[in-house]
């Protein structure tokens, strides 16, 4: 099914449209929404000029590596389920990244979120599930030093990893993990975690159109013609 939606110069959405290549895509140097889900778009090229980009969606492709991002440092969430990608990496410089979806990957490797350690990093909602992640000792050491990391999803709807299986797992993660509040939809307690519906700014375009109706200098005209979908 085809479905196209172009809003402006500032959200751009293009599912199932074939795409193989992103360089084909025309990206406005103002874009802060990208939606390319299920196309055949085989690496992530042609996004250095897009600054001001906040929410990309590249999920269901046939990624094989996460390269090509450094430049976004508005970049609050990305999306790269369902792709070919076995190792996270490339994620240098994403400082305002909340919210990071590799489900449904074939990841053993997690060193590339060495990177996001610290107070200068915000990721703070880590989707894991159905990839290949086998070595627990490795799983913690990458996710220790993420500060504002509150949920982890190492398995969902019956997909998991390999840790997900081990004696206790769930017991050594909350104690490993001592500023995550959500494993795998529950909280430490083990009842349902409400945090699995996610924030209501990661939804694309409305944090922009919050700032839009706060600006004192916009006008009311302005103001209407935005959209929220």
């Amino acid at each position: 099914m085809l479905h196209v939606v172009v809003m402006g110069d500032k959200e751009l959405s293009l599912i199932d449209k074939n795409i193989i290549s992103l360089l084909d895509v025309p990206l406005s140097p103002t874009i802060t929404s990208l939606n390319l889900h299920c196309n055949h778009i085989p690496g992530i090229e042609g996004l250095t000029s897009a600054w001001h980009l906040r929410h990309l969606d590249l999920s269901s492709n046939c990624i094989s590596k996460i390269e090509g991002l450094s430049s976004l440092t508005s970049l609050r969430t990305l999306n790269l389920s369902c792709n070919l990608i076995t190792k996270v990496e490339g994620l240098n410089g994403l400082v305002n990244l909340t919210r990071l979806n590799v489900s449904y990957n074939q990841i053993n490797n997690l060193t590339g979120l060495l990177y996001l350690h610290g107070t200068g990093y915000k990721l703070k909602h880590l989707s894991l599930h159905s990839n290949n992640l086998d070595n627990i000792d490795h799983v913690l050491q990458c996710l220790l030093g993420s500060q504002s990391l509150r949920e982890v999803t190492l398995s969902q709807d019956g997909r998991d990893n390999a840790v997900c299986r081990l004696p206790g797992y769930r017991e050594i993660v909350i104690q490993s993990l001592p500023q995550i509040s959500s494993l795998d939809g529950l909280d430490r307690f083990g009842n349902a975690s409400a945090g699995g519906l996610g924030s209501p700014f990661d939804i694309p375009g409305l944090e922009d159109y919050v700032d839009l109706l706060m600006s004192s200098d916009t006008s009311h005209n302005e103001a209407a013609n935005m959209v929220i979908y």
